[in-house]
């Protein structure tokens, strides 16, 4: 099942507004000790990672290349740190 990035997001932002608006304040106490954990899969990752660039560089973007760009990279594998570093490069480089 594929989930598409802008999916993800509304997803996000609806659960970030029941959180802040207090309709599931059970979760907001923390009366359990259960965290809720998502994992995106490394292909996610790289989508978001795309999609963050193209929404933060004000330059057109070829999506391709930077595809090809980025085959070397191993989402799975980087840290968010790493991730952020690698964004800051790529748009200093644009």
């Amino acid at each position: 099942m594929v989930i598409e990035s802008g999916n993800i997001n509304n997803i996000l932002r609806t659960y970030n507004k029941q959180i802040r608006y207090g309709k599931i304040s059970s979760v907001v106490d923390g009366s359990s000790a259960s965290k809720d954990k998502v994992t995106f899969s490394p292909e996610a990752r790289k989508m978001m990672f795309i999609s963050s660039i193209v929404s933060e560089s004000d330059k057109n973007i070829d999506i391709e290349n930077l595809r090809k760009k980025l085959e070397s990279f191993d989402f799975a594998k980087m840290s968010e740190d790493e991730i952020n570093q690698l964004k800051n490069d790529i748009l200093k480089s644009l």
